[in-house]
């Protein structure tokens, strides 16, 4: 469902006459803004931009020695690294591969099915805040997930319209285009995209019931408006089925939005019990079967070594009840074929100069260490 830059503006000029004041400065880009990083588009060809965005300087971790992949995530990597230069070739007449922000994805794609090994679900319905480059997303549909997902920058879900069309076709359902209507579930569609607008209006009735929310490195960028706002609406959609979480590894770049401790005391007030601190933040609807394994808001920030052991000897003394604690000591591979090798993650991607992504060439120019030979 192809959705042109002039039709997205329209619709945004659309709900914004009808918006009040705090709704438009509160889902405003404001980090982004901040650091004066585009995210407003007139061309086409600037879409490029978002094809390998804001992971450039991750390639001493991400490509590391000792970083490796099973054989399962490296092919999905080179699935949808094939997908993405296709669509380049053809739909900008340059084709370029993402490079790092595919890596960047898969330790999320390890907690969403580990999550989802553990309470014994084969399939989620997955709700992505900030899909960024989008590959997260293309790796969860890949592995038989359903995603809905939403953003609220112009020139990033433009690009996710572009490579959750090439990945998806007609499974694709998106509610910026005209005449898309209300927001509702179609569990027939892979993929649903919802513009910052839409998802306004979510204060009603919920048309989405999903397994797992997800708001990887975007948090506590969002202004606290938005965020509180959408922490209650992550509540709302969440199943109560005592399997369902709002999950995330990180909270986001250095931001004047939020902070840390702050964060999860705004999870408390939405209705949340945090449930995992240690490799990964898992939130869950109060009250629920989880919740005995609750941490208090506070200990979730703390520093103290003896507060931090309290916390580690409650959580085991529970492990037994909750299979879901086995997670604190290490996200499984993706490995669905059962196959056991592994392969360097630096070896997955050939680091080609003529399929380079656009910002690591003025990088590399400027002393940052990147993957190729592009000096």
């Amino acid at each position: 469902m192809f959705l042109s830059i002039e039709d997205y503006d329209s619709q945004e000029r659309t709900a914004r006459s009808r918006l009040s004041a705090r709704e438009i400065s509160a889902f405003g880009p404001v980090t982004f803004q901040d650091y004066g990083y585009p995210v407003v588009v007139r061309e086409e060809i600037e879409l490029l931009r978002y094809v390998d965005a804001m992971h450039e300087y991750s390639a001493p971790n991400l490509l590391a020695d000792g970083v490796v992949l099973s054989i399962d995530e490296a092919e999905l990597i080179r699935d949808v690294s094939e997908v993405v230069l296709t669509l380049t070739a053809t739909h900008f007449q340059r084709p370029i591969r993402p490079w790092l922000a595919t890596l960047s994805a898969i330790e999320t794609l390890r907690l969403v099915n580990g999550w989802a090994g553990k309470v014994g679900k084969k399939s989620l319905t997955v709700f992505e805040f900030g899909p960024g480059s989008a590959y997260l997303g293309a790796f969860l549909c890949r592995a038989g997930h359903r995603l809905i997902a939403m953003d609220n920058s112009q020139g990033f879900y433009l690009w996710q319209n572009r490579l959750y069309g090439a990945l998806a076709g007609d499974s694709v359902l998106d509610f910026a285009v005209p005449d898309a209507g209300p927001l509702r579930d179609d569990p027939t569609k892979v993929i649903t995209h919802v513009p910052w607008w839409q998802f306004l209006t979510l204060t009603g009735t919920m048309p989405f019931a999903v397994d797992v929310v997800l708001s990887e490195h975007c948090l506590v960028e969002m202004s606290q408006d938005a965020r509180r706002f959408a922490l209650r609406i992550s509540n709302q959609m969440l199943k109560r089925d005592g399997a369902s979480a709002h999950l995330f590894e990180h909270l986001g770049g250095t931001s004047r939005h939020g902070s840390r401790a702050a964060l999860f005391h705004e999870f408390d007030a939405a209705g949340f019990d945090a449930i995992a601190k240690r490799l990964f933040y898992a939130f869950v609807p109060k009250s629920g079967p989880l919740s005995d394994l609750a941490i208090a808001p506070d200990d979730m920030a703390a520093t103290g070594i003896f507060r931090r052991l309290a916390v580690k000897r409650r959580r085991n003394a529970l492990r037994a009840r909750f299979p879901l604690v086995s997670l604190d000591n290490g996200l499984p591979r993706f490995a669905p074929s059962g196959r056991t090798e592994t392969v360097a993650a630096r070896e997955v991607i050939p680091f080609l100069a003529s399929e380079a992504p656009l910002d690591y060439a003025f990088l590399a120019h400027a002393g940052v260490t990147v993957p190729g030979n592009l000096k």
